[in-house]
C-alpha cells in the first residue's frame, strides 16, 4: 500500500467525522487542494485541510472539535487544519462524499 493511499484514507476518515459532528458540518466549508482532489479529480493531493468558517461565533467551539477529531486518529501535526473567519463572498456548492454531505 503506497504512502499516498494511506495517507488518503486518513484524510476519508477525518473528513467523515468532521462531517459527522452535528455542528462541524453545518459551520465549516472544506476548500483548497483537498476539496478539489476529492471532488473534482484533481492530481495534487494534499493532507493539508482548509475550511471558511459560516458562523464567526462558532470558531472557537469549531477549533476545539476539530483538536478532539484528529487527536482521536492520533495524528498530532500530520495534518494542518486551517479555519478562515474571513468568509470572502465564496460560492460553494454541498457535495456528496462517500454519502455525507461536504
Amino acid at each position: 500500500m503506497t504512502t499516498q493511499y494511506k495517507n488518503e484514507i486518513i484524510l476519508i476518515r477525518l473528513l467523515k467525522d468532521i462531517y459527522s459532528n452535528k455542528v462541524l458540518r453545518t459551520s465549516l466549508v472544506l476548500k483548497g487542494e483537498s476539496a478539489a482532489y476529492l471532488f473534482y479529480n484533481q492530481p495534487k493531493f494534499s493532507l493539508n485541510l482548509d475550511f471558511d468558517l459560516l458562523d464567526k461565533k462558532k470558531y472557537e467551539f469549531a477549533i476545539d472539535e476539530l483538536k478532539k477529531i484528529i487527536l482521536s486518529h492520533d495524528l498530532g501535526q500530520k495534518i494542518k487544519d486551517t479555519i478562515s473567519k474571513n468568509m470572502r463572498k465564496n460560492k460553494f456548492s454541498l457535495k456528496n462524499y462517500l454519502g455525507n454531505p461536504m
